[in-house]
Formats: structure tokens, C-alpha cells, sequence
């Protein structure tokens, strides 16, 4: 079973740690505002940098040259693909994994992803974005997500009120 899921406008994190800054993708269940619906996934700053770009360029602010996922994004159109659905399919030892479907013409093509990479380009086609349900369930079960839901129960009125689904 599936899982639609949101990123919203301040859904990239920073979390300063002594061990420098960590870049965090908030992901959600729509049909709940409830922190215990999300979990993290943890990524880099040009993965973070990468999905960010995509709510300044909904605001008018036009990044000076394409990105990486907006040149995939241009070839994939160019050549007749379309992103029709991102899922996030596997958390093995706090890694995720997703897949990313592309179809042209009746064809589907399922192409693996990391998840930040998935997102940045799901967003860019305005696609939906899932996750499978057992996968989301032992996120919310882990260790890692139980203390950063405990960090973002106290960020959440802040992140809330600032801001806007996309």
C-alpha cells in the first residue's frame, strides 16, 4: 500500500550539530499536520540546495542557470518522457531508496534514485510523490526519526505558520 506524501516550502531543515550541519528533507502524510506524520531523510547540501530551488522558482526567484535536475528535467521533456510518480521504497540501516516512473507513449520505465534526487525531480515535473506504507511505518518506528520528531515537535508551530503546501 501506498502512501502520497508532501514537501513543503520549508520542508529543507538545517540542523546544526556538533558534528557540523546536517540538511534534512521534512517529507509528510497530506491527510495529517501532526509531526508524528513526518519523518527525515537526511541528505546533502546539493540534494537540499537542489529541492529549495524549486520554491524560489515559485516565487519568481529564477536561479541564474539550470540546475542539474533542471537539465534532467529539460532532456527527459525533450525526448518525450515524463516523471508520472516517485516512491520511496526501502529503508535499509537508515538509508532510504525510491524509484522514479517515467512513461512515454503506454511505456513505463522504473529507473532506481535516491530519494533527494526523486524528490527534487518529482517536484519539478509536479509529481506525485509515495511512499510505501510498511517503509513509512518502521521510519516512524526508528531511533533516528523518534529523536528528530522530538526536535521537530519543537520547530513545528515555526515551520507551520511559515509554511505552504506545494
Amino acid at each position: 500500500m501506498l502512501r502520497e506524501l508532501k514537501v513543503r516550502k520549508n520542508s529543507v531543515v538545517i540542523i546544526s550539530t556538533a558534528f557540523g550541519n546536517r540538511y534534512v528533507i521534512v517529507a509528510r502524510d497530506p491527510t495529517t499536520n501532526s509531526a508524528n506524520s513526518a519523518f527525515p531523510i537526511f541528505t546533502g547540501p546539493l540534494e537540499a540546495q537542489a529541492i529549495q530551488a524549486i520554491f524560489f522558482a515559485v516565487q519568481d526567484t529564477a536561479v541564474p542557470r539550470p540546475q542539474t535536475h533542471d537539465l534532467f528535467r529539460n532532456v527527459l521533456v525533450e525526448i518525450g518522457w515524463m516523471l508520472s510518480k516517485v516512491i520511496i521504497t526501502e529503508l535499509k540501516d537508515d538509508v532510504y531508496y525510491a524509484n522514479v516512473y517515467l512513461e512515454m507513449g503506454g511505456r513505463e520505465l522504473i529507473v532506481d534514485s535516491r530519494p533527494s534526487d526523486a524528490i527534487a525531480l518529482a517536484l519539478r515535473f509536479s509529481s506525485p510523490i509515495y511512499i510505501e506504507e510498511e517503509v513509512l511505518l518502521r521510519s516512524l518506528d526508528s531511533e533516528n526519526t523518534k529523536h528528530f520528531l522530538e526536535t521537530l515537535e519543537i520547530m513545528l508551530p515555526e515551520i507551520e505558520s511559515e509554511s505552504e503546501s506545494f
